[in-house]
């Protein structure tokens, strides 16, 4: 009987490495002729400060907003402005929800590698994301597909998706001591599921 595919998932407090390694593990595989599809997400910064998070698709390069801090004043102090990448959206901590980006080049990342059957990174599973309804049926289809499967997950998100994946997935929390060697582990380990079988 064939083995399943690989589903794992990566947790951790936030700033312990997850989309680090989701990307490195990706790029790792890539560089070793493999195709990997799926989503990576990465900060927005301005003069060194974070001001939002940026969306891209792991196949076309395709890139978006996933959220963004909404400006405290318009100009000449009136009402809030909108940046470009902050369309009105439901509010995570400081940040707005860009929810036609998410669905677009998010669950659109998804989506267009389940349809090109094509391995999946999906960085990440989290209170931003799961306001999508799109996001989260593109990743129940991941799940579904005989596809393997790396996820970052927040660590405390309370949606039945999050808890999902945490309970279902083998789950592996990392902090800033684990994560170097937890992306050699799990690049290995995607590799040799996908047919390579020789160590990185």
């Amino acid at each position: 009987m064939e083995p399943g595919p690989l589903r794992i998932a990566v947790t951790g407090p936030p700033g312990c490495g997850k989309s680090t390694l989701c990307l490195r593990v990706a790029e790792a595989l890539r560089d070793r002729g493999f195709r990997v599809g799926g989503l990576a997400t990465a900060d927005l910064r301005e003069g060194g400060a974070r001001v939002g998070f940026e969306l891209r698709d792991l196949s076309t390069g395709a890139r978006g907003t996933l959220a963004r801090i909404h400006p405290p004043t318009g100009p000449g102090g009136g009402m809030p402005a909108q940046p470009p990448g902050a369309a009105a959206g439901p509010m995570v901590g400081k940040y707005h929800v860009n929810l036609a980006d998410l669905d677009t080049i998010g669950a659109g990342a998804i989506e267009g590698a389940l349809r090109g059957g094509v391995d999946l990174v999906v960085d990440e599973v989290g209170p931003m994301e799961l306001h999508s309804p799109r996001f989260i049926a593109a990743v129940e289809g991941a799940l579904r597909s005989p596809l393997h499967l790396l996820a970052s997950v927040h660590q405390r998100a309370g949606h039945p998706l999050a808890r999902r994946l945490r309970a279902e997935m083998e789950l592996h929390v990392l902090s800033p001591a684990n994560r170097d060697e937890s992306a050699r582990i799990l690049t290995r380990r995607f590799a040799e599921a996908l047919g390579a079988g020789e160590e990185v």
